[in-house]
């Protein structure tokens, strides 16, 4: 019985053997398919939470544009009312410096007419100057060739008051007048 004994044994050893591998084959299959399985929920949950965060993205970036074009409307809106408001001052200003303008051209030919009168009276007053001037000299050759008297002459008898050598010494007649009255 000895024999029989050590048999079983040795036998029951491989049974054990084969067991245990065919058990770390069969348990290894099953952890690989609960691996996989599990794998593929977290994958489906990953899938789920990156799905949940592309939306949420989504509807901030399009939050984010709303607000962007409401405040890039305020800003158009604002800088359009600026822009009328500096091109209404700008138009005022315009017109202001136009109406100015006209005046000081209005002023400039006003000055080029009294310059071109003045000078008209200038050379009047030049001509009748020279012209008192040959009437003085006529009158007192006149009286020379008359009197046999030069003017200095004439003075010295009494005949004359004054002797005229320049045109600052011609008296108004009325002057004249006054004197002769104030003399009586």
């Amino acid at each position: 019985m000895q024999g029989a004994w050590v048999e079983p044994t040795h036998m029951s050893l491989s049974v054990v053997l084969i067991l245990l591998a065919l058990g770390g084959i069969v348990g290894g299959g099953v952890g690989y398919f609960l691996r996989f399985f599990i794998s593929l929920g977290q994958k489906g949950s990953m899938e789920l939470q990156v799905r949940k965060m592309m939306l949420d993205a989504e509807e901030r970036a399009k939050k984010v544009v709303e607000d962007a074009g409401a405040r890039g409307q305020e800003k158009v809106e604002q800088l359009t009312s600026e822009f009328k408001g500096r091109e209404k001052d700008l138009k005022s200003t315009e017109e202001r410096l136009v109406r100015k303008e006209e005046m000081l051209d209005s002023r400039q030919l006003k000055f080029d007419t009294d310059e071109a009168n003045l000078a008209k009276k200038a050379e009047e007053v030049v001509a009748a100057r020279a012209k008192a001037d040959e009437l003085v000299h006529a009158q007192q050759h006149k009286l020379e060739s008359v009197a046999n008297l030069s003017a200095e002459e004439a003075k010295s008898y009494g005949l004359i008051d004054n002797v005229i050598t320049s045109r600052g010494e011609i008296v108004d007649p009325q002057v004249i007048a006054a004197q002769a009255t104030a003399g009586k």
